[in-house]
């Protein structure tokens, strides 16, 4: 009996690091080899709702907690990376990541989309296209020129309306004007190294 100890000690081990190294992100782990002594702000997600216990945990960590996301179950703290293994293998822990900063990558959507390499590759602008957007519904918008509006689901209504706005917002995505921000904000008429980019 007293042989298997140590190896079932070495198994327990390991399965824990596992355990705790898929609760926290890759740039956590990165800062666990390049900042040990480090401290990081992070976002604590827990299987249960937060309670004072998990604030004490993490101020015992070393840790400080600076707010709580009640609808994902989770704790914004400012936590050493030398405590990231421990309180990721803590029951309740259900993720750990890093609270960076982000920001939106589509500032210029005929970029992203794809539209610009068309135009360069192949001289296409979209002109003369007709897009239906089958989605939420398309509310009336001075952005939009609305040829058609179907409703699928209550046949008695006439005229585009939008009860989420999902399919408001994909229709300006594919073909809005401008109108409304004085072409701040359009899709097509867009410039790409100062060849206009068509209009539909």
């Amino acid at each position: 009996m007293k042989r298997t100890v140590p190896i079932l000690a070495i198994v327990v081990m390991f399965a824990g690091g596992l355990h705790a190294a898929n609760h926290y992100d890759d740039k956590l782990a990165e800062l666990l080899k390049t900042r040990p002594n480090g401290i990081v702000r992070v976002i604590i997600q827990r299987t249960v709702p937060v309670n004072a216990a998990h604030a004490a945990e993490i101020s015992n960590a070393g840790g400080r907690v600076v707010g709580e996301l009640d609808m994902i179950q989770a704790q914004v703290a400012f936590l050493p990376v030398s405590q990231l293994e421990r309180m990721a293998a803590n029951p309740t822990v259900k993720n750990i990541s890093i609270d960076d900063y982000v920001q939106g990558q589509a500032g210029q959507p005929y970029v992203v989309s794809g539209a610009a390499k068309a135009y360069d590759a192949y001289g296409v602008t979209g002109k003369g296209i007709g897009v239906a957007v089958v989605d939420s519904g398309i509310a009336p918008h001075p952005d939009l020129k609305i040829l058609k509006a179907v409703d699928f689901v209550d046949t008695t209504r006439a005229g585009g309306y939008d009860p989420f706005g999902h399919g408001t917002h994909v229709a300006g995505i594919v073909a809005g004007s401008g109108a409304a921000s004085n072409g701040t904000y359009k899709v097509y008429q867009q410039h790409h190294r100062g060849h206009p980019m068509g209009d539909p």
